[in-house]
């Protein structure tokens, strides 16, 4: 398909010029994409270590309500 020019996608491509300003593009934004990337990826691992806490602290409680349950049993027992 060819655009108001009269020029194709590939023609764009194919232009000294077209690839001239695409890598001086990338060359400026290649900085702040690896910076994105990079507070991404610290976020991401914050979430999932915050999760990972959270599950630790919850199995640790239902340990705990176990073991007060097991106790209170052995308890209810003794004095049955």
């Amino acid at each position: 398909m060819r655009d108001a020019d009269g020029f194709t996608a590939m023609d764009y491509l194919s232009s000294n010029s077209s690839r001239e300003s695409i890598r001086q593009f990338m060359e400026e934004m290649a900085p702040i994409l690896v910076e994105t990337a990079k507070a991404a990826s610290e976020r991401k691992a914050e979430e999932t270590n915050a999760r990972i806490r959270g599950i630790q602290e919850a199995h640790t409680e239902y340990l705990r309500q176990l073991g007060e349950r097991e106790e209170a049993a052995q308890n209810e027992m003794i004095e049955a």
